[in-house]
């Protein structure tokens, strides 16, 4: 029952998430003018991270189920020093907002990923199923929703 909410979620959310991913700068562009196709950027580099947190957090109840809120509380102890020093990385040694916005995402991924992975195995689910699945199934869907965007925008389509 768990793994197959898990695995709805993450089809649930591939759908707007792989827009955004693939289309996020002409979205913006579109929608708001052509001065907000940098947020665009901004919003793919951070879908795949939204995405963890749209599957994981309907998951997190499990930490109070399983009497596991140590590990709950450590988690969010972990990603909110992460996100402080990849906010402070970027921003004091690369100066740069895309790069700030790249190291966040990164660390939320893997952050939240791990998360996914952790709470899946408390109710009996290997690391290897629920690691290989969610990735192979982020790839797949990402990198088909990647080519329909070259295919459009090389007119090929």
């Amino acid at each position: 029952m768990t793994y197959s909410s898990y695995r709805n979620m993450l089809f649930i959310g591939l759908v707007p998430i792989s827009i955004v991913f693939s289309f996020g700068d002409i979205l913006f562009s579109f929608v708001f003018g052509d001065a907000w196709a940098i947020a665009g950027d901004y919003a793919r580099v951070l879908s795949i991270w939204l995405l963890l947190v749209f599957i994981a957090s309907p998951l997190s109840l499990l930490f109070t189920v399983m009497e596991k809120e140590g590990v709950g509380l450590l988690f969010n102890l972990a990603i909110f020093i992460s996100r402080i020093v990849s906010l402070l990385i970027g921003a004091m040694f690369f100066k740069s907002a895309l790069i700030t916005i790249i190291l966040f995402a990164v660390s939320g991924i893997v952050f939240w990923l791990w998360n996914c992975v952790y709470i899946l195995k408390l109710v009996g689910i290997s690391y290897w199923k629920s690691l290989l699945g969610t990735l192979s199934v982020i790839i797949i869907a990402l990198s088909i929703s990647l080519m329909i965007r070259f295919l459009i925008m090389h007119n090929i389509w």
